[in-house]
């Protein structure tokens, strides 16, 4: 049928970690700020950067990760390591 057979020991070790999300160099400079609980003005002071840019950075790592808030983003970056 063309498919691909994926043993199902692998196939649940794939499912464990998630999808790997890419996030950029400046995306994992942000949320590495998000950890440390900074604000969106915080992390737009400290990274140089508007307060408008790092609320997108945030809400652009939100989205990539599928969380639904920072907290639940900054855990599953420390999950994966």
């Amino acid at each position: 049928a063309g498919r691909r057979l994926l043993p199902a020991a692998v196939a649940a070790r794939l499912k464990e970690h998630g999808a790997r999300v890419v996030l950029t160099p400046r995306e994992r400079e942000v949320l590495g700020a998000l950890a440390t609980g900074l604000s969106n003005r915080e992390i737009g002071r400290s990274l140089g950067m508007s307060e408008a840019t790092a609320r997108t950075h945030v809400q652009i790592i939100l989205a990539k990760m599928g969380c639904h808030d920072r907290t639940s983003a900054v855990a599953q970056a420390m999950k994966r390591g």
